[in-house]
């Protein structure tokens, strides 16, 4: 398994994988919520959430406002729902975290499915660059 430059837009054929593989991870997820809601509730409460509750999540609400201002500014100054979600971004974010909004439909998810975080292995030697199998880490 490698890596791919992360800085170049993915191509279908690996996008094609990483979406399959989020769509099992989802699946699973869901199942083991129908089959298994012991096991899914441990690990809803165990897993850990590591962009909210780190520093880099502090840096993005900071960048926010800054950001949004500029891009509000391009447009119609009197946009007060997107002023009003950018002063509460902090909120907006956190609130995705809850798992009850989204009632029978909530799943386990991967939160950063960058193509820095995959691996692919290409195993078709009539096909070269694309991938026939990938490994998702982190």
């Amino acid at each position: 398994f490698v890596t791919v430059n992360h800085r170049v837009e993915a191509d279908y054929p690996h996008a094609l994988l990483v979406m399959r593989d989020l769509g099992k991870l989802h699946a699973l997820s869901y199942a083991m919520k129908d089959h298994k809601p012991s096991t899914f509730k441990y690990l809803q409460g165990n897993l850990q959430e590591t962009f909210f509750n780190s520093d880099f999540f502090k840096s993005v609400l900071e960048m926010i406002p800054v950001l949004a201002d500029k891009v509000l500014k391009s447009y119609n100054p009197e946009t007060e729902t997107f002023k009003s979600a950018i002063e509460n971004a902090a909120q907006t974010f956190r609130g995705l975290l809850d798992v009850e909004r989204y009632g029978e439909y909530a799943v386990i998810n991967h939160g950063d499915p960058e193509m820095r975080n995959y691996l692919f292995r290409y195993g078709d030697t009539t096909r070269p660059s694309e991938p026939t199998e990938l490994c998702m880490v982190d």
